[in-house]
């Protein structure tokens, strides 16, 4: 049996209760049975399903507004720019991947970190109170470290008259109670003394560059 209702507010108990009769009119009601519609309204981003998930993802800034649902995120920084001439790379933007929670929120505004250009640190990319660092920019030619960032950028590339150039560190954050999860950054490569060699950028998931 498939009992429809129009016009019903989203975000509070709807009470119901059905009662079925005979051919003289008897019968009784059965229990009282609640239903509160919920609802998930992402703006800016692409939406799809896959089996009983539904995926929202944002590529430039947007809201996301959630009543009575749990929700998991997955927020990755924008990556750092490479150094210049032979420089290093830039390293990834922190990962991060929240267990799933309900969020406090009624709406927030997503913001996605942009890359990085020559040497520069990407942008930080959140929702809400997570927030995922930035990649470091990468070492330029001849003397410049990789900046530190989300995942540290690679240092700059190193000639016979030039000492190792270090690549630059991780700095992840942590998630800010009650929110828990995992958050994955790397630090950068060194670029190797003595060579034209520059060091790659750290991965985000994986290990340094």
């Amino acid at each position: 049996m498939n009992i429809t209702d129009v016009g019903v507010s989203l975000y509070v108990p709807h009470y119901y209760r059905v009662k079925a009769v005979n051919s003289v009119g008897e019968g009784a009601y059965s229990t009282v049975s609640n239903i509160t519609v919920k609802e998930i309204t992402a703006v800016g981003a692409t939406s799809s399903t896959s089996g009983a998930y539904t995926y929202h993802e944002w590529t430039s800034s947007g809201t996301l507004s959630v009543s009575g649902s749990q929700i998991e995120a997955l927020i990755i920084g924008g990556g750092g720019g490479a150094g210049a001439g032979y420089g290093g790379g830039g390293g990834a933007g922190e990962l991060k991947i929240s267990d799933v929670f309900t969020p406090a929120f009624s709406t927030q505004t997503v913001t996605i970190g942009a890359g990085g250009d020559n040497n520069t640190n990407g942008g930080d990319t959140s929702l809400g109170s997570i927030t995922s660092k930035g990649g470091g920019g990468g070492g330029s030619h001849w003397t410049n470290a990789g900046l530190a960032g989300g995942s540290g950028g690679g240092g700059g590339c190193s000639t016979p008259y030039d000492s190792t150039n270090a690549g630059g560190g991780a700095s992840s954050s942590s998630f800010v109670s009650p929110i828990t999860g995992n958050a994955y950054a790397n630090i950068g490569g060194s670029a190797s003394g003595g060579t034209w060699s520059a060091g790659g950028g750290g991965g985000g998931a994986g290990g340094a560059g």
